[in-house]
């Protein structure tokens, strides 16, 4: 076996080790708290909704591009459940489907047809869902319908979610829209000569992304029980990290696997948990999660490998190029 594919294979189980090491870890930090069936139920029911919200901006960011605005677009699908489903459950669930899927829609259409940078773009409609938000909800939050709680059950979130990862991997590994996406993430130009629409693919993988934080919004609002200015608006941060974590490489394209939001999620969610069974103030935990994320961006980059392979050699005996001296 060549020394290719065996890093491959390493770079492909690298997550998977990394997320039982961290089990094994805070079990032995926490005295098996952390691995009690009470709090690993619990801790798959956190997943739900960032898993989600992950497999959206997965999508988006196999294309090379940027969603900034899925955390507000949670907000507003989480508002859209708790207000309308107070007139009617059922178009209160359109509406909030809607309107993820219409906030995606604009997202691929400023960065597709009006080509705007996808950080200025969705940055710009978070600030707009924000500011919206502030106003319809600042002086206090709305209350989810109590006849929604009957959907805070696992065994009717389970299947949900898993139903649309199935879906979301079919797509990505076994479609032309999927191979597609990894084709415009790795060369875009390339892509275009191709003859593939750029701008379709665009189009979909944000309105997926939307339709995605709309049903992480509605899980979001029976879990809750209100929509609040702050609901869900932590989740832009949260998906980057577990994302990273999860082993998705810089700039997407051909090498972005789908495991990486799913590992990434659960990754995410057990630090989470462990933290908090540890009693670390969540200041702290803001302080970890940033740290673990710049040092995991610095650890993927390309070029820190590079440096870092070539400052091995250099130690451990290997002669320098002369293009390296140049």
């Amino acid at each position: 076996m060549d020394k290719t594919k065996l890093k491959r294979i390493g770079t492909a189980l690298a997550p998977f080790l990394g997320l039982i090491l961290l089990i094994a870890l805070f079990a032995i930090l926490t005295d098996g708290a952390s691995i009690q069936l009470s709090n690993f139920k619990l801790l798959i029911n956190q997943t739900f909704t960032l898993v989600l919200v992950c497999t959206g901006v997965f999508g988006v960011m196999t294309l090379g591009m940027m969603d900034l605005s899925c955390g507000t677009v949670v907000c507003i699908c989480c508002f859209m459940v708790a207000k309308v489903c107070q007139v009617n459950i059922f178009v209160g669930l359109v509406t909030a489907l809607l309107t993820g899927i219409g906030m995606g829609a604009f997202n691929g259409f400023t960065t597709s047809i009006l080509k705007m940078p996808s950080f200025l773009a969705t940055l710009c409609l978070q600030y707009i869902i924000t500011g919206l938000m502030t106003q319809l909800i600042a002086s206090a939050a709305v209350t989810v319908p109590a006849e929604l709680y009957f959907f805070d059950e696992f065994w009717y979130k389970l299947p949900l979610v898993l139903v649309l990862l199935i879906g979301a991997y079919f797509l990505f590994r076994h479609t032309k829209l999927g191979h597609y996406m990894r084709m415009v993430g790795s060369n875009e130009t390339a892509a275009i000569f191709s003859g593939i629409n750029v701008r379709k693919i665009k189009m979909i993988s944000y309105t997926m992304a939307g339709g995605l934080c709309a049903v992480s919004g509605f899980l979001v609002a029976i879990r809750s029980g209100t929509a609040a200015v702050t609901s869900g608006t932590d989740m832009m941060f949260n998906s980057m990290i577990a994302l990273t974590l999860g082993g998705f490489p810089n700039g997407g394209g051909a090498k972005a696997r789908f495991s990486a939001p799913i590992v990434g999620s659960f990754m995410f969610c057990v630090l989470n948990n462990g933290l908090s069974i540890l009693g670390v103030s969540s200041t702290t935990q803001a302080f970890i999660k940033g740290a673990i994320f710049l040092f995991m961006v610095i650890l993927m980059a390309e070029n820190v490998k590079t440096a870092v392979s070539s400052g091995i050699k250099k130690i451990f005996g290997g002669k320098e190029k002369a293009s390296e001296i140049n």
